[in-house]
């Protein structure tokens, strides 16, 4: 069964197997209030930045896993 919920307070609070996190082109990759999983992010933000496979356009998606059991895996959906 799939739920989506639209969440925007307290992520850090939040417990899932997947977390879909919009990017704009023209704003940072990881939003202020995912900051906290900076360090679990497995590559680093610094080099999924520089890869140029991401673009954060329409249509464009990256998976991200992380070493934080409360939410292992984010995808970054481009949303142009």
């Amino acid at each position: 069964m799939l739920k989506i919920l639209v969440y925007d307070d307290e992520i850090s609070k939040l417990k899932t197997p997947l977390l879909v996190v919009p990017v704009f082109e023209d704003q940072e990759l990881l939003p202020e209030k995912l900051k906290f999983l900076e360090s679990d992010i497995i590559p680093d933000i610094s080099r999924i930045k520089e890869s140029s496979r991401f673009n954060a356009k329409e249509e464009d998606y990256r998976v991200v896993f992380t070493n934080n059991e409360d939410l292992p895996m984010l995808v970054l959906l481009g949303a142009g």
